[in-house]
């Protein structure tokens, strides 16, 4: 099953989704490459909405430090400093 059968089989949102694989929640089965994108079995649906369900949403999702990034090695963050100093 693909991205999008799963997130409609579960009911949430790609963006819910993404967040909560993220999160690290345990017993989320892993997915299965093929061609460059992602897969689950459809015997993992289960397991999958188990998982789900322990994901504790958006607040606590952003809770985690994120990585500072580094302006001279990240492009975007480098051209909006030089824009601001025009």
């Amino acid at each position: 099953m693909g991205v999008k059968a799963v997130i409609d089989a579960l009911g949430v949102s790609r963006t819910t989704f993404w967040r909560a694989r993220a999160s690290g929640i345990e017993g989320l089965p892993a997915p299965i490459l093929i061609g460059g994108r992602l897969h689950w079995k459809a015997s993992d649906l289960e397991q999958l909405g188990d998982a789900m369900l322990q994901y504790q949403g958006r607040c606590v999702f952003e809770q985690r430090p994120k990585p500072a990034l580094d302006p001279v090695l990240h492009p975007l963050k480098r051209r909006r400093r030089h824009q601001r100093e025009r």
